[in-house]
């Protein structure tokens, strides 16, 4: 695929006939009608698709009629299993590999829906072995044994493999690199990262009842992670010094609070100062500093610059910075899956993100 995906991949919507069989005539004048308003891809099977519905036969018809309808045109990007059992599973990845798609969807949350280990992820294995490239959630493994083993084992494959840190293709972190590489920032000094809430979950939020257990939820994985993955693209790998991580006395429930020091290769510190609680606005604040200019960045989009006064915005935050990272990912998505240089996260910066994220919740004393 050579296409750079420059607008919308819609998921695609499956019509039936009165006997409840997929309308082949009214899919391909569906298929016609997206690409006419110009999407740059279409996801064929999905939720909105009635993959659940479906038989495996079906689904992959449905994406091998696709392929055929689009001939070349756009990208086309499926699901590849809704099954639960591991081996149903490889199966459904592997029929789906084989039916010309360019893109494949590995349903993580189904991938070790009873947090069995490793074993549940050889379906990426499996995705893998047919020569399909992979875009994993972050973290890739349930612990870090497993992201391991899992690293280890791709390797042995000749795919492209990247990780999802949604704003790594981000318009501010890339502008921050190259102020950096510019020289504008002079020498940089270190990172502070201030993250505070009334509450955890968000209010947006309550539906994820997981992010508020220590077992797989928390701020650190869910927000702090993206931070200092900024963190090490701007500094380099970074190294764990301290950190005190404070919990609820329910021994089910995620951190409320967090202090860590880090530091990069070259001695620059790195502070955390997380907590939840507090009639207080939430703040996510991430700050470079350096001898001639520091960045702050806010909620992920929001930059500003000091010369040592006040804060000034960089530029007009957008008016949805989700739509505009989400096309820049997308942007980098499509060089991804063509084996070209971009942004993605790969998977040893995934791991070494993980790998201090966990360290850190681990420091109680």
């Amino acid at each position: 695929m050579k296409q750079k995906i420059e607008g919308i991949i819609p998921v695609m919507l499956t019509p039936f006939d009165d006997q409840g069989t997929i309308d082949w005539g009214g899919l391909e004048a569906l298929i016609d009608w997206y690409l006419e308003k110009g999407a740059e891809g279409l996801f064929a099977v999905c939720q909105s698709s009635e993959m659940q519905f479906l038989s495996l036969a079906e689904r992959t018809d449905l994406a091998r009629f696709t392929v055929k309808a689009v001939s070349g045109r756009v990208p086309v990007i499926a699901s590849g299993h809704i099954a639960d059992d591991a081996s149903d599973q490889a199966a459904e990845l592997l029929a789906m590999a084989k039916t010309g798609i360019d893109g494949l969807v590995l349903v993580s949350n189904r991938l070790d829906k009873d947090n069995a280990g490793f074993d549940q992820f050889r379906t990426a294995l499996a995705a893998a072995a047919a020569g399909k490239a992979l875009f994993l959630e972050k973290p890739f493994g349930i612990n870090l044994d497993d992201s391991a083993r899992l690293m280890n084992r791709l390797q042995a494959f000749d795919v492209p493999v990247a990780v999802n840190f949604t704003q790594a293709s981000g318009a501010t972190l890339t502008d921050l690199l190259a102020a950096k590489e510019r020289g504008e920032m002079g020498a940089l000094l270190g990172v502070d990262i201030i993250v505070t809430y009334t509450a955890w979950p968000r209010q947006w939020q309550k539906g994820a009842d997981w992010l508020r257990f220590r077992a797989e939820g928390g701020m650190t994985r869910e927000v702090i992670s993206h931070f200092l993955f900024f963190t090490e693209r701007v500094l380099g790998p970074l190294s764990l010094i301290s950190a005190h991580t404070t919990y609820p006395d329910d021994p089910s429930l995620c951190e409320t609070a967090v202090l860590a020091r880090l530091e990069s290769e070259t001695g620059q510190a790195v502070s955390i100062l997380a907590t939840v609680g507090g009639a207080q606005p939430d703040r996510q604040e991430f700050t470079v500093k350096g001898t001639k200019s520091s960045r702050r960045v806010t909620d992920f989009h929001k930059d500003a610059i000091s010369y040592g006064d006040d804060f000034i915005a960089v530029r007009e935050p957008p008016k949805d910075p989700r739509a505009i990272s989400l096309k820049a990912q997308l942007d980098d998505l499509s060089l991804h899956l063509a084996a070209k240089p971009n942004r993605l996260a790969t998977m040893k910066e995934a791991f070494r993100i993980q790998t201090l994220v966990e360290n850190i919740l681990a420091k109680t004393l």
